[in-house]
């Protein structure tokens, strides 16, 4: 292979020089993102979190998430394209005639090998009948120490701080409960070893080794699952990780891994006894590449005390600005490593010549796709088409978007609107972006071909998961179509440190909560904006002291990563629209992928006023045979915002009240799974009253009525504007989106109150508990929900009695190697 420059054809970068960041006090102007047309996004696929399950039970779950994620190619293109540099033929001649030949680790021969590994060790079966796999491949430990010797001639390239280890009996210590597993062997460094228990740790192991003797099918999945959950877990603790490298070793066949937010990479297979040169040079690349080449974000620093420094360059490209992480508000431990991957913490700014700290703010770390526009970005252009609506006269041809222009325009002119918003102080675009997929790599499956186990996700007790609904449920089997679009990390600090929605207690502050989310989802309709990702964790919380029950909650929506206008060009429309957001709260039609409207079907009429939601009223329906025109592709629209904010309020009432023969129901309905079950569908297109009547409490007992209303509305809806010809027709939404804000103004005017302190039982998918202690990284303990005292004695609100429980431990005994 010819030498070549050890950073070219990098397909990241971490430049300071060039970032898009920008201090609240910037004026940078939004890009025209109005008229992308086709832009690239990467389909959701649904996810599982791994909980404090242990990593040993999850190896076969994660196999399976991840088997749609690979692509694989020829050896050399592979090193060529994801290694951090190939030495040249010239280097690797060097190192074997000054370092490894006069140590005694290679043949002194004309013919270069190994002197340890002379036979194949399949081959050689009374070897493997004498000595284990740990002894038969302990001598790449004394290769690597040779190899890390040597002289190089570049002298851009000098000896990092990382070293070969065999560890076959070191567990791997973690920020992140469940990390039971081992490996045989990896690239390493003396910080990522405790001083007091002598622990290998997830950050600072740069390259893990996984090595079989044996070759059968089973043992080669085994080994394939045990370096993928090995980088699974690294990737899920180390914030500073943008992607990981493995090996795995099968006889002597030694294959590479590569692993990013993007996409996995695995190479084909060499012989490294009867190839040396193409191990030493993958040696050598590991072990004088920079922390940068391995994969270590340079803008991120962990402190010994478990806490990180995020640096965020400021406009003029001079000067930073330092965040230092006080604990973990949002993340959960993916079992599938590519996606957004969202971390949110609690940060405070920092002088690190001072060590002073200041203001509490909250960071969001994310992937976007590489295209995508940021936050910041789609703020501004919300926030712009929001003030043309409110700003301008009344639409005098939409008498829809007209009622709703004078009940909000007050609300706009004042700016006041801006309060339902995150306010964003810092943000930080362009520091890396992962690599393309190497050219000539097809994408692999199979690799993880054993059964996928069926598992508990535990509690988490250690950096819980915390500040979103993430579900726990097995996920089924996916084959969606992979564009493996590049990747950018993206951050973004707000100044207002909230709480999600799911972590209020009582059903009166989530109510006011969610109508104010409602406002601002209106304010995106009338500026022609689709949000895309309704969900309890983008739905915030906010008061100055969150602690102090005295003062009522604000709402405010976050996440416009998906936000995109409406309607979009008709022949992006007719390609793509990939499916977004949190299949807990996802609209029907974007799970089914098709309209929910089809000829026959029977359409009752009703008038719409704000006093339909009233108890009880009485309905007239009539019947009618639907026909109409041939569906179009279904597309994101305001809707499907209104619906995901439906199902959120159901869950709400649903999932946090004590019914055992509710959550049997909510277990059918509410699934991990992007595909329209049967049983949701009936639960959105049939009458539920009768049911929830059943199931809620007597102080819930009127939300029966009216959240059924609202449900067969929002079912008529979509027929009708089907019918119609309407779904591209912005007025058209007008009349659904105020009869939600009514539907929310009548639940405010019940006449007791009793169901405003009804205390919610807590969210099953969100272990953020008060009692829990967060980790080494977060650095304080979680705050506790405001506990509010409710007028109704446990008998009829059960779950007052759940005050004060504990969360479960996680006690594992020792396994053998040969188990883990």
């Amino acid at each position: 292979m010819n030498e070549r420059a050890s950073t070219s054809r990098r397909d990241y970068h971490v430049n300071p020089s060039m970032s898009s960041s920008s201090s609240d006090e910037s004026t940078a102007s939004s890009p025209n993102i109005k008229h992308i047309r086709n832009l690239s996004f990467t389909p959701r696929k649904s996810v599982t979190g791994g909980g404090t399950s242990k990593i040993t039970d999850l190896r076969a779950h994660i196999g399976s998430e991840m088997d749609g994620e690979f692509v694989i190619c020829d050896v050399d293109k592979f090193m060529e394209h994801y290694l951090p540099f190939v030495p040249s033929e010239n280097h690797v001649k060097s190192c074997v005639e000054t370092k490894l030949k006069p140590s005694g680790l290679m043949d002194k021969s004309t013919t270069s090998v190994f002197t340890a590994f002379r036979d194949t060790p399949v081959i050689n079966k009374e070897v493997v009948g004498q000595r284990t796999e740990m002894e038969i491949y302990a001598p790449l430990e004394e290769i690597a120490k040779e190899i890390a010797e040597f002289d190089h001639p570049d002298k851009a390239r000098t000896r990092n701080k990382f070293s070969y280890r065999n560890v076959p009996f070191d567990t791997i210590k973690s920020d992140i409960h469940g990390s039971n597993h081992k490996v045989d062997a990896c690239f390493t460094t003396d910080e990522a070893i405790s001083e007091k228990d002598r622990r290998l740790s997830t950050w600072g192991m740069a390259v893990p080794v996984e090595q079989k003797v044996a070759t059968t099918e089973e043992k080669l999945i085994d080994n394939n699952q045990k370096i993928l959950s090995a980088n699974v877990q690294i990737m899920n603790d180390d914030t500073r990780r943008m992607f990981t490298f493995g090996i795995t070793i099968e006889a002597d066949q030694m294959t590479l891994w590569y692993h990013s937010r993007s996409h996995s990479a695995v190479s084909k297979s060499f012989n490294f006894v009867k190839d040396p040169e193409r191990l030493i040079k993958v040696f050598m690349s590991f072990l004088f590449a920079t922390e940068v080449e391995l994969g270590y974000n340079p803008m991120v620093e962990r402190r010994s005390d478990g806490k990180h420094i995020y640096r965020i360059l400021q406009a003029d490209k001079k000067t930073f600005r330092f965040y230092r992480t006080v604990k973990l508000i949002s993340g959960y431990r993916t079992n599938n490593i590519t996606g957004r991957m969202p971390r949110v913490w609690l940060v405070e700014s920092y002088d690190p010549v001072t060590q002073k700290v200041g203001e509490k703010l909250v960071l969001k770390d994310v992937w976007l796709d590489s295209n995508a526009a940021t936050e910041r970005q789609i703020q501004n252009s919300i926030f712009e088409d929001i003030e043309a609506f409110g700003d301008g006269e009344a639409p005098s041809d939409s008498p829809g978007l007209s009622a709703i222009w004078s009940e909000r325009k007050d609300l706009i002119r004042s700016r006041d609107y801006q309060q339902l918003f995150l306010t964003i102080k810092d943000d930080y675009a362009d520091g890396v972006v992962s690599k393309t997929i190497a050219p000539g790599a097809q994408r692999k499956q199979r690799l993880f071909s054993s059964p996928m186990k069926a598992y508990t996700s535990k509690q988490t007790a250690t950096r819980p998961e915390a500040g979103q609904s993430h579900p726990i449920h097995s996920a089924v089997a996916e084959d969606l179509y992979r564009a493996y679009e590049p990747k950018k990390q993206y951050w973004v600090v707000f100044k207002e440190v909230c709480r999600s929605v799911g972590e209020l207690r009582t059903l009166g502050e989530f109510i006011d909560v969610i109508q104010q989310a409602h406002i601002a989802l209106q304010l995106l309709y009338c500026a022609g904006w689709v949000h895309r990702d309704i969900s309890s964790g983008n739905i915030l919380a906010y008061r100055q002291d969150l602690n102090d029950a005295k003062i009522p909650w604000g709402g405010k929506l976050m996440d416009l990563e998906y936000a995109k206008k409406f309607p979009l060009p008709e022949d992006y429309e007719a390609a793509v629209d990939p499916k977004t957001g949190t299949p807990f709260f996802m609209a029907s039609e974007i799970l089914a992928k098709t309209p929910l409207y089809h000829p026959g079907t029977t359409a009752p009429q009703r008038a719409a006023s704000p006093n339909m939601f009233k108890p009880k009223p009485t309905i007239e329906q009539t019947e009618a045979n639907i026909t109409g025109p041939p569906m179009a592709p279904v597309v994101h629209n305001f809707l499907h915002d209104l619906e995901s904010l439906w199902w959120l309020i159901l869950w709400t009432l649903t999932s946090r009240i004590q019914d055992p023969k509710c959550k049997n129901w909510l277990a059918l309905v509410f699934q991990n799974i992007t595909d329209l079950s049967s049983k949701r569908r009936r639960c959105f297109e049939y009458p539920i009253e009768n049911k929830l009547s059943r199931f809620l409490p007597e102080a819930l007992a009127p939300f029966a009525h009216p959240l059924d209303l609202l449900r067969d509305e929002m079912f008529q809806s979509y027929l009708k504007r089907e019918l119609a010809g309407d779904v591209r027709n912005v007025d058209s939404y007008a009349t659904i989106h105020r009869q939600v804000g009514w539907f929310l103004d009548a639940v405010q005017a019940f006449p007791t109150d009793q169901w405003r302190a009804y205390l919610l039982h807590e969210d099953p998918t969100n272990r953020a508990k008060s009692s829990v202690k967060d980790s080494k990284a977060a650095g304080t303990q979680v705050p506790g929900p405001i506990k509010v005292k409710a007028k109704r004695g446990p008998e009829q609100n059960p779950n007052l009695e759940e005050q004060g429980r504990t969360g479960s431990t996680h006690q594992g005994g020792k396994k053998s190697r040969k188990d883990q």
